[in-house]
């Protein structure tokens, strides 16, 4: 994204907020069959908010010191690998069995863990370095800014 990080943990909530108010409100009057059909790239709806919800998962991973590809359910060697585009269809093949009530609510859950873990924490935290970037990088990546990335393939979706 073009937009600077957050300065203070603030305006990194607000963010993350409005990002959620705009994915819920996106889903707001959908019904199960439009959630779960598929588009011309195999995922659905369903499967984008599975997706959002592992890899928000996977960034409370990081503040709380575990590692990203237990979370996300991947073999360390697939996540050392740093192909993304196997770790996100193997992501996808893990939760396409569930129901949309169990991806509904494992993200709610991912979504909740992660607002505990930024409010438990200092701002400065986020300064730290992880993996090449500062970890309010990594939390942008995984909320707010992740949400609007996959906010339009849902639209288009929404038929």
């Amino acid at each position: 994204m073009d937009e600077p990080l957050p300065r203070d943990k603030d305006e990194l909530l607000a963010r993350i907020a409005r990002g959620w108010d705009e994915l819920q409100g996106a889903l707001a009057g959908l019904s199960e069959a439009q959630l779960a059909r598929p588009g011309a790239d195999g995922w659905s709806i369903k499967d984008h908010l599975a997706h959002l919800g592992a890899w928000e998962r996977s960034a409370v991973a990081i503040l709380e010191g575990q590692p990203r590809y237990a979370v996300l359910g991947v073999a360390a060697a697939v996540w050392q690998a740093g192909d993304t585009d196997q770790i996100n269809a193997l992501v996808q093949e893990r939760s396409r069995s569930r129901s949309l009530a169990e991806v509904l609510a494992d993200l709610r859950g991912a979504h909740a863990a992660m607002l505990a873990a930024i409010g438990a924490r200092a701002f400065a935290d986020f300064l730290a370095e992880f993996d090449g970037a500062p970890i309010l990088a990594r939390l942008a990546g995984n909320t707010y800014e992740h949400y609007s990335e996959h906010l339009a393939a849902m639209t288009d979706l929404r038929g």
